[in-house]
């Protein structure tokens, strides 16, 4: 059975649950509980962080709860409580109902649908929320209470969450840091610069791998970009997961001298904490790149089948590599309607050579 609700200065106005009894009549409690409005966040990282500049100003008021995968909110951690996070830790199925589980817990009157997808409008359906502001895509336009048309012309992917929020009356100015690192995070940061010998020298963070195969640029070029940085007496982090372990040492093969994490599980936070402290990070249009540009580092992407333009990190900071085929960005379908280049990665990825990326460090690191 739900507690009571719970207005103390510890918890403020994120924990308050439903009073008891009200999770069987959730529509007609909202006329008489102080009212929640929810926003559910997109599945990958990069979203996720595309959204944050729209989102943080709403988070103040305390009457916003986020509804996503349980990993992001360590980059909240520290400067929001857990109350305000809804975590989400299933996938397909499963998250739709721990999704309407977690709803149908809390007075949500109304929520803001970053994803694009048929599931999440079906999941604040299930969790009792009355009022819907989303994207009419993936077949869910009749599940939705406010269609948010989408707006006219090619524009950035944060920009169409700013215009989702704003609709929807969840968008507040915000000018503070999008991302707050834990001093927890900042210590396991520390602790790696230490024990490495790192500190004082510049270091060069590189994230060779993608969601997608065919969004990687080729382990042989990071291989050589790895290389002149060591011959350079720069210091490389090569950032990863323990599944992306095997693809590491086939890049690192020969090479010393180079940190590689990715025999360890890092989270989100202690990853943020090494990009903030690192000269440079280069890697694929993925989830770390747009991480490393919201702490402020100087950040080079690369990028093939997508557009900076409209996908990539931002900041005064973010560099972006990009061949503008004619057919970029594309709808991903690889090879289906593209022919592979000769070593089997799309041409528009493969037309990028290791000395263009190499001189754009060289301009970042000289501070041009």
């Amino acid at each position: 059975m739900a507690s009571s609700p719970s207005h103390s200065k510890k918890n403020g106005l994120w924990n308050s649950p439903w009073p008891p009894g009200c999770q069987r009549v959730p529509w007609l409690c909202t006329l008489f509980i102080m009212k929640k409005a929810v926003v559910v966040l997109p599945n990958w990282l990069g979203d996720f962080i595309m959204a944050l500049p729209s989102l943080l100003g709403a988070l103040e008021e305390e009457r916003t709860l986020l509804l996503g995968p349980k990993p992001f909110y360590t980059l909240l951690e520290g400067r929001y409580p857990p109350e305000c996070y809804l975590a989400l830790t299933k996938r397909g199925r499963g998250k739709v109902f721990q999704g309407a589980r977690l709803l149908l817990t809390r007075p949500v009157d109304r929520a803001a649908l970053l994803p694009n997808s048929l599931l999440s409008a079906l999941m604040c359906l299930l969790g009792g929320v009355p009022r819907t502001w989303g994207l009419p895509t993936d077949g869910r336009r009749f599940l939705l209470h406010r269609r948010v048309p989408l707006p006219p012309g090619p524009i950035h992917q944060a920009e169409i969450y700013h215009h989702i929020l704003e609709k929807a009356d969840l968008y507040r100015p915000w000018e503070g840091p999008i991302i707050h690192t834990s001093h927890q995070a900042k210590e396991k940061a520390q602790e790696l610069w230490n024990k490495e010998g790192m500190e004082g020298e510049k270091v060069v963070v590189i994230h060779p791998f993608s969601s997608k195969e065919p969004r990687t640029w080729l382990p042989s070029r990071f291989h050589e970009l790895v290389k002149r940085f060591i011959q350079r007496n720069l210091r490389v982090i090569l950032l990863g997961s323990p599944r992306e372990r095997k693809k590491a040492q086939a890049i690192l093969e020969g090479l010393r001298g180079v940190v590689n994490l990715t025999a360890l599980e890092w989270g989100l936070g202690e990853m943020a904490a090494i990009l903030e402290r690192a000269s440079l990070f280069i890697g694929n249009d993925s989830g770390p790149g747009h991480l490393a540009a919201a702490v402020g580092t100087p950040t080079i992407t690369i990028h093939g089948s997508t557009a900076p333009h409209l996908t990539g990190p931002r900041g005064e900071r973010a560099h972006h590599i990009w061949k503008a085929f004619p057919c970029s960005p594309c709808r991903e379908r690889f090879f289906k309607e593209c022919q592979p280049a000769q070593e089997n990665r799309p041409p528009c990825l493969e037309a990028i050579t290791v000395e263009e990326v190499w001189e754009e460090a060289e301009k970042v690191l000289k501070g041009e």
